[in-house]
């Protein structure tokens, strides 16, 4: 006959919350190795928001993406931004091993602007239905 663990000297509310903490933790467990592992290199002109802030609008809208090294990246997202004479153009290339997708520009008056929607297309290269599951936190 199977042994059976009994929780009759436990209250009910120590059994109830350590299921509720064996349910998120492995929720949380599930939802990171659906992530797909991404190294960012960045490159803007002075003024522009920072690496950090770039990866920061990428994680916003999608959540199945985590930054890593470069050695542990499935992907890695190439990011340039400059200043022209009208405002400012942005290349992103993404590169998977060997091959490379075709890169985006994107042009626009501020290099925030720029770099935020560079973001948005990363976010839609990891995840195309992330515009569809979460709206962008502010």
């Amino acid at each position: 006959m199977p042994s059976c663990v009994v929780f009759h000297s436990l209250p009910t509310a120590v059994v109830a919350g350590c299921l509720a903490l064996a349910l998120i933790a492995t929720a949380g467990s599930e939802a990171r190795a659906a992530a797909e592992p991404v190294h960012v290199r960045y490159e803007a002109d002075a003024g522009c928001p920072t690496r950090g802030r770039f990866v920061e609008e990428i994680l916003a809208r999608t959540r199945k993406a985590t930054v890593v090294g470069p050695e542990e990246a499935r992907r890695i997202f190439v990011v340039t931004v400059r200043a022209t004479g009208t405002g400012f153009v942005g290349r992103l290339e993404i590169k998977s091993g060997s091959d490379s997708a075709a890169p985006r520009e994107i042009s626009g008056p501020t290099c925030a602007a720029v770099t935020s929607a560079l973001a948005l297309v990363a976010a839609l290269a990891i995840d195309p239905d992330s515009l569809r599951s979460t709206s962008l936190r502010s």
